[in-house]
């Protein structure tokens, strides 16, 4: 009770900081265990601590001191797994979702125009080195290169393009269409891009074409037998 009503300097401060910092918890101190280790709160206590929490809002001083204490700290693999599961079981209301919603649109809105530092973009650089394997082979869309193939002669002939719209009504082919694109292309059924004939091409929408990406077997069926009631 010696220290009731006293005032510490600001150096005195810092020295009591950093002396707990560097010698840490009483427990680990005196070579403990955690004492709350395998423990949990009663939801009435939970209930009275987000009672005296809420509104609160912790200091810009407050905010930086924390993000000093975080740094350079890597969360290990079984607490990654702890945090995932633990956030798997919540349940957003509908009004959280929203407000989420609002801010990120408003996050979005607030960096339209900027444009990051030389130094930001070198970290985000340095940060992802090792982390996205960019390969092309090992891409799951790699097809071999095709995309590098080049076309047909007769694909430079837009009297011939404009023939194959045409014959399609200018319309999207496929049955399923959300109507979302109004601008439409030819595409190669079979995906050959040497296969230029008449009923290997379909028009379809930008994103009717942009789907037969995924899956091709499957779109590569139906545009057939589109193409085959067509000639019938």
């Amino acid at each position: 009770m010696s220290n009731l009503g006293r005032k510490f300097s600001e150096e005195h401060k810092n020295k009591i900081s950093k002396s707990l910092i560097e010698r840490g918890p009483w427990w680990v101190e005196r070579g403990l265990p955690n004492p709350f280790k395998g423990k949990h709160h009663t939801e009435e206590f939970k209930q009275k601590l987000s009672v005296i929490r809420k509104g609160k809002k912790l200091s810009e001083e407050h905010k930086r001191k924390i993000g000093l204490g975080q740094k350079g700290k890597k969360r290990s693999e079984e607490t990654k797994r702890k945090i995932s599961e633990g956030n798997q079981k919540h349940q957003y209301s509908e009004e959280r979702i929203k407000k989420a919603k609002e801010q990120c649109l408003m996050m979005a809105k607030n960096n339209i125009g900027k444009k990051h530092s030389d130094g930001v973009k070198r970290k985000i650089s340095e940060s992802n080195i090792g982390k996205h394997d960019v390969t092309m082979d090992k891409n799951p869309n790699w097809r071999g290169g095709v995309s590098f193939e080049p076309y047909c002669n007769i694909w430079g002939d837009q009297e011939y393009k404009q023939s194959i719209l045409e014959r399609d009504n200018y319309q999207c082919q496929n049955p399923g269409c959300s109507k979302k694109s109004q601008r439409i292309g030819i595409h190669h059924i079979d995906y050959g891009k040497k296969n230029c004939h008449p009923w290997n091409l379909i028009t379809l929408c930008y994103v009717c074409n942009s789907k037969a990406n995924f899956n091709r077997e499957y779109w590569k069926m139906m545009y057939r037998k589109i193409m085959k009631g067509k000639i019938c």
